[in-house]
């Protein structure tokens, strides 16, 4: 709430007091997967404050922590679905920080690593709503490096896949985060006209 009025430093100290509050039970449970599982959402959302305010140092340590929880999970649990969907969001926040600053090539490590992920958990469930929807959002992030790269050809190749892969969840029938896909489908509109039109240097 305190994220959505603005009010970021007091959304940092809420963020700040639950992970203080996670760590501390992890301590007295540090076999507990639940409570590492907290502590990497918390520094998420701590990354997140840091992100909206513009200190992306800030943010892009606290998604680096939250990666090297994600990681130690996931190794610990190489067959988990979740572990691995946990362990690609903080790769992708990692890339968000990289575009911002600038560092597209860091940008498309990230990216890269966690759309490999994404697409591994969609073949392995292709009836998932949510993993196929994934993949989507991640080819939206290249799309958004592809821009500011000004490269024309690049953006066609993930626009293409991004539409395909939202038609075929219609084929399929999954009805699941539809009022976000409507609104991703008009973006992708836009993109397409711009890619029709000439590209403009992106800030």
């Amino acid at each position: 709430m305190e994220v959505q009025a603005g009010n970021l430093a007091a959304a940092r100290g809420h963020f700040d007091r639950s992970l203080k509050a996670r760590e501390a039970l992890a301590a007295v449970d540090p076999t507990s997967t639940q409570a590492q599982r907290a502590i990497s959402v918390s520094l998420m959302k701590l990354g997140d404050v840091e992100m909206q305010a513009g200190n992306l140092a800030a943010a892009r340590g606290h998604f680096d922590r939250s990666l090297k929880g994600a990681e130690a999970l996931a190794a610990a649990d190489p067959n988990s679905a979740q572990a691995q969907r946990d362990l690609s969001v903080p790769l992708e926040k990692l890339g968000d920080v990289e575009v911002q600053a600038g560092n597209l090539a860091a940008a498309r490590g990230h990216f890269d690593r966690s759309l490999k992920i994404a697409e591994a958990l969609a073949a392995a469930d292709p009836t998932s709503a949510q993993a196929v929807f994934d993949v989507v959002l991640l080819h939206l992030r290249f799309m958004e490096i592809t821009l500011r790269e000004q490269n024309p050809a690049s953006l066609r190749t993930h626009l293409q896949t991004a539409k395909t892969l939202l038609a075929e969840m219609d084929r399929r029938g999954q009805v699941a985060g539809f009022a976000q896909r409507e609104q991703l489908r008009t973006l992708l509109q836009n993109l397409q006209a711009e890619l029709d039109g000439p590209l403009k240097p992106q800030r």
